[in-house]
């Protein structure tokens, strides 16, 4: 599938900010104007028994059909970069679960044909059950305490503080992205809201 070079543009760019906003480390700092934030969301227990108080059903057939979507889509976008004048011939290193997972979370706010084109480009499952214990079940196997990699995944969520949230919304962000929403104040305290998330 051919991805619009405007839309691929849009999608870089979101993907590199939700993804930098994403990569928290529990945070006791207080900002300038003695804001706390502290810790991240994290993610929902995924177990075969689904009596479990807060935990979610494994599905290995939802779990299956994130990770066929991610490889399409990992195909798709390297098949896009390689051919690319700026990258063709050199080294291409991204993480296709990292931009599928910032445009996850954007798809669960997205409606009409900003939906649309989203689900398309990055393959996801128009199943709304499907597509969020599949992503929760990719987000357990990489978070597994029981394995020796040290690699920890997170999700969050920035906005502006005069622009809030609907509840819903982060509602499914926490408990199927692991996603932590916070509001700042970008528009009188830029420097401090950018340290907050850099931090």
């Amino acid at each position: 599938m051919k991805v619009p070079g405007k839309l691929l543009c849009i999608m870089l760019v979101v993907a590199i900010t939700v993804i930098l906003a994403g990569c928290l480390q529990p945070l006791e700092k207080k900002n300038s104007d003695d804001t706390k934030y502290s810790g991240v969301a994290t993610f929902p227990e995924v177990t075969n028994s689904p009596d479990l108080p807060g935990s979610i059903e494994r599905n290995a057939s939802a779990e299956n059909a994130i990770i066929d979507a991610n490889n399409q889509f990992a195909f798709d976008l390297y098949s896009n970069l390689s051919r690319n004048t700026e990258t063709s011939g050199r080294n291409i290193l991204f993480s296709p679960l990292s931009i599928a997972s910032a445009f996850a979370l954007t798809y669960e706010g997205a409606r009409t044909n900003t939906g649309e084109e989203i689900r398309t480009v990055f393959h996801f499952p128009a199943d709304d059950r499907i597509r969020r214990q599949g992503f929760v079940g990719a987000y357990a196997d990489l978070n597994r305490k029981n394995t020796s990699s040290p690699l920890r995944t997170t999700n969050a969520l920035w906005a502006e503080q005069t622009y809030p949230f609907l509840p819903e919304y982060t509602t499914t962000a926490a408990k199927y992205y692991g996603a932590a929403t916070r509001n700042l104040d970008f528009k009188n305290s830029p420097e401090a809201s950018r340290a907050a998330i850099n931090a």
